[in-house]
């Protein structure tokens, strides 16, 4: 006799979050990963929903590069939406250059190897004929936040196919200062077609990421300075972007070559229109440089996110590193090697006066003790 008995299903707790998200133990807000783990710990757990992160690049983008990578890479593990405006490579290579999860590259591995050591008892082994048409289990999701990603394994183009990614395109026709205007206007058009907007979407949809190369550098052709000192318009992007966001399920990473700004003043706008800021410098490959033995170069997170609290959290974040291994982006705290070595006495000149031979604590005191004074 079978049982009619059927599980209720409650609406308590926790809701259904989209895929790659968590909310915050801090302020309840909705979090992303950034696709590197430990930088998720410093900056309180992953990227808020509706922020804007900003990356001071290094001098030759080798390594601000890796961190939009990571970001992709993150975004397509977890099925969100990409938007991506790079305008130094073709849209093509970069995204073949996006790792692959180093989970998924390990399950490829273990199914391969499993192919070749079933492959002789395949004609043995046989299903029972009751169990044959049974439907199979359904998959389960992973609910991991964060991942790591193999750097030398691109995402297959299989996967690339099925990931919703939609490339900038630069109208020529616009005046110098129209770019910023173009790319606000189609990021405003993806997020209204996916319905990503809060007010209007009464389900939770997929995360839009927006990630967006060296902005400010001269590929947009956009000037860095005029009469004024600096120039507004790549202000006012950051503005109506971070305005545009707090209103969105979306999250944006984008990077500047600060080295190329001589204006403190601009760069001080900049960092203050977004929510996080990360300064990061590479390492020269100097021999007697303490760290470039084990690092590759200094971070350090100038700016923090303060949404849904009156200050945000205020760390010292000057003493960090990172390090760029094959299947990880590690950020860690340096500390200089204690000075164990005794520094070589300066030579005494002729005329010193010599050291007595008396004891000083007392006549049976040995010359040679080590414990006169």
């Amino acid at each position: 006799m079978t049982s009619s008995f059927v599980k209720k299903q409650t609406t308590r707790g926790r809701p259904n979050l989209p895929l790659g998200t968590k909310p915050s133990v801090g302020n309840n807000q909705l979090l992303v990963s950034s696709g590197i783990p430990s930088l998720d710990m410093l900056i309180g757990g992953g990227i808020a929903i509706g922020t804007l992160v900003m990356i001071e690049e290094d001098l030759h983008r080798t390594y601000s590069n890796v961190m939009h990578k990571l970001f992709l890479a993150e975004g397509i593990k977890c099925k969100h939406s990409i938007f991506v405006a790079n305008e130094e490579t073709s849209m093509d290579e970069f995204m073949k250059d996006i790792p692959s999860c180093i989970d998924d590259v390990q399950k490829t591995a273990r199914v391969e190897e499993k192919k070749s050591t079933n492959t002789a008892n395949d004609d043995e082994l046989k299903i029972a004929w009751r169990y044959k048409n049974q439907p199979t289990a359904p998959k389960v999701v992973s609910t991991q936040f964060g991942h790591y990603f193999d750097l030398s394994e691109p995402v297959p183009e299989e996967k690339l196919k099925e990931v919703d990614y939609t490339c900038y395109q630069k109208d020529t026709e616009i005046g110098r200062t129209g770019y910023y205007q173009g790319l606000l206007k189609q990021i405003t058009e993806k997020i209204k077609i996916q319905n990503l907007f809060t007010k209007d979407s009464k389900v939770i949809p997929p995360i839009l990421r927006i990630d967006l190369s060296a902005i400010g550098s001269p590929n947009w052709n956009i000037k860095l300075s005029n009469k004024d000192g600096f120039d507004s318009s790549l202000v006012w992007f950051l503005l109506a972007l971070k305005g545009l966001l707090r209103s969105s399920f979306a999250c944006a990473m984008l990077s500047i070559p600060s080295h190329l700004f001589r204006s403190e003043k601009l760069l001080g706008r900049l960092r203050h229109c977004c929510d996080i800021v990360i300064d990061i410098e590479s390492l020269p490959v100097i021999e007697k440089h303490p760290l470039s033995k084990e690092y590759h170069g200094t971070m350090e997170i100038k700016r923090m996110s303060s949404l849904n609290c009156i200050n945000g959290q205020n760390i010292d974040t000057s003493d960090l590193a990172f390090k760029l291994k094959k299947k990880r982006f590690l950020i860690e705290k340096f500390h200089l090697p204690p000075d164990m070595g005794e520094a070589p006495s300066a030579p005494k000149p002729d005329n010193a006066p010599k050291k007595s031979s008396t004891p000083l604590c007392g006549q049976m005191t040995p010359v040679n003790n080590v414990l006169d004074f």
